[in-house]
């Protein structure tokens, strides 16, 4: 349910709250007072299209904002979408109009335009003039029809739409499988050739090739690797001259000298302990990585022939990233795909009987349930077609004639079989056409008010928007308006325009709108009305004289009326 709204800098309005309450929110005021753009902002703010002529002229930006008591439906919405605020109960969104664009936020977090939207589905309905037309969308009153049905008809639809939506994969699936024996087979040569020719090539490793080509580089230094493998053991553990002699000057022998005299110093210093381990240290890792070059040097493979193997291989590795590449890792991916696609292949025609049978069955199932879908739609149209004309009548289309035209499809679609055509005949004598044709938005307005009282028990929308919806209506027909209202404002909060005094009259919450002028601008001011004020509002629109006894006698008379009225309603 709304409960407020904040609007700032918007088209003529500079500031203005509106306090909202359950039932009935009726506005009211002279023509051109800017009652619509109370509503423009309230659709703006749940993902309305807005841009920068918005803006209040003179203004940098707009800026609007809701708070809603949110239903169980809205709650658990916001906790998947993880926008619940835990430090308040109400929802609040907001909707920032610059120059540049708009932003919008639920409960603070910014959000796109999308996630509004869904947002706004699960809270308000709106019926202006021009919405209304969405009416005559076949898919819309196909769900309309649906939407009054028990819950053993939506367990239906929805068997029926996954049954739909496995038939329409296997049939995916069947038109994949479907080719010629001869491409079948062209697939399958060239499939095979592909796979042979990767399988030759023992790709067993993504790495191979990095690997081969840092062998390459030792192989093709493997002089100088020695040379100075060699050097660095003479270095560390010396070698021997053309005379045969050790050389002297080498690091183990050093070492070895350095920790007798650090040994030696210990005996005198207990304090240089240290130092001797870290000689001693030094002293193995010195040993360890002698041993450890020698043997390095030892196992370096010095045959030419290993060389000209590894340019071979690298040679072959190339060629395969050239054609299925660009890396190793594509081609050992490549060569395990087409091996699942050979298997495919050559099981194709026992595959594609299998799917054949289970695509026959899924058929038959869709059809079945598509078909009892019609047979419970089409009682479900006789009853609705009966409650219609009833509303109807109330609100003076006596002679209205409702139906619900069914054209059966070729084949079944995401809804079924069906696609319906809501019809209306307003004149004796004429056969209905589709509300396509209807060109009285008054009619519409109150077909709408008549399907709207039907489903008022199926809804789950909290707030529905009327604009105008008495727009040319008199007499009888007003007070059949005033009590459909009246009655659904019971189960669903209302807000509505209206002009008329007999409408205005049944609200539980009665706004009134007047727009002030100076010569500088123009601004829009909004106000809650007492009692006092609200007779004379409705005695003002009664005769256009708020302060004569005849005019406040007539609304204190349509006052008093409401209330019997509302009191009867249950």
């Amino acid at each position: 349910m709304l409960k407020s709204i904040h609007i700032e800098n918007l088209v003529i309005i500079k500031s203005i709250d509106i306090e909202w309450t359950e039932g009935l929110n009726v506005l009211t005021g002279e023509t051109g007072a800017g009652k619509s753009i109370l509503f423009d902002a309230l659709s703006i703010v749940l993902g309305a299209k807005a841009n920068a002529s918005y803006i209040r002229h003179g203004s940098e930006k707009a800026y609007i904002e809701a708070t809603i008591q949110p239903g169980e439906a809205t709650k658990k919405w916001l906790a998947e979408q993880e926008l619940t605020d835990s430090e308040q109960p109400d929802l609040v969104i907001s909707r920032e109009i610059t120059k540049s664009g708009s932003r919008a936020r639920i409960n603070g977090i910014l959000v796109n335009h999308a996630v509004l939207k869904d947002l706004s589905n699960l809270l308000i309905t709106f019926h202006a003039q021009h919405e209304i037309r969405t009416l005559m969308n076949n898919s819309t009153q196909l769900g309309l029809l649906d939407g009054i049905a028990e819950k053993k008809h939506q367990d239906l639809l929805n068997n029926f739409k996954a049954a739909y939506q496995n038939f329409k994969e296997l049939e995916n699936s069947l038109a994949s499988m479907q080719i010629s024996e001869d491409e079948r087979e062209r697939r399958l040569d060239f499939a095979r050739f592909q796979f042979n020719e990767l399988d030759e090539a023992s790709l067993d490793s993504a790495t191979e090739d990095e690997e081969l080509i840092e062998n390459r580089n030792l192989l093709s230094n493997v002089k100088e690797i020695e040379e100075s493998i060699q050097e660095s053991i003479d270095n560390l553990s010396g070698s021997f001259d053309d005379s045969g002699r050790g050389q002297s000057s080498c690091v183990l022998e050093k070492l070895q000298s350095t920790l007798s005299l650090v040994d030696s110093l210990v005996s005198f210093d207990s304090g240089l302990e240290g130092v001797k381990e870290l000689v001693q240290t030094s002293l193995a890792t010195a040993e360890e990585a002698c041993q450890q070059l020698r043997r390095y040097g030892n196992g370096i493979d010095a045959d030419p022939e290993t060389l000209d193997r590894v340019e071979e291989r690298l040679a072959v590795l190339a060629s395969i990233k050239r054609k299925y590449g660009p890396e190793l890792k594509a081609a050992i991916e490549l060569r395990d795909g087409l091996a699942r696609e050979i298997e495919h292949l050559e099981n194709a025609t026992e595959e594609l009987g299998a799917l054949e049978k289970k695509l026959a069955e899924a058929k038959e199932k869709t059809l079945t349930l598509a078909t009892e879908l019609t047979r419970k739609r089409t009682s479900l149209a006789k009853s609705l077609e009966a409650s219609i004309m009833l509303e109807l009548k109330d609100l003076g289309m006596e002679k209205a004639v409702f139906k619900i035209e069914f054209e059966k499809l070729d084949s079944p679609g995401p809804t079924g079989l069906d696609r319906v055509e809501f019809t209306i005949s307003t004149n004796v004598g004429t056969p209905p056409k589709p509300l396509s044709k209807i060109a009285s938005g008054g009619e519409l307005s109150r077909i709408m008010l008549a399907l709207k009282t039907i489903f008022a028990r199926q809804d789950q929308v909290a707030t529905v928007v009327f604009d105008e919806i008495d727009a040319g209506m008199s007499g009888k027909t007003l007070h059949a308006i005033r009590e459909k209202l009246a009655r659904l404002a019971r189960s669903h909060q209302i807000l509505s325009i209206t002009h008329n005094p007999i409408i205005a009259s049944v609200a539980d919450n009665h706004i009134q709108v007047c727009k002030e002028q100076s010569k500088k601008e123009t601004m829009i001011r909004v106000s809650n009305l007492d009692e006092s004020e609200r007779l004379n509002s409705l005695a003002q629109m009664a005769s256009g004289e708020a302060d004569q006894q005849e005019s406040l006698n007539f609304a204190r008379s349509l006052v008093d009326a409401a209330g019997q009225l509302k009191s009867t309603i249950k």
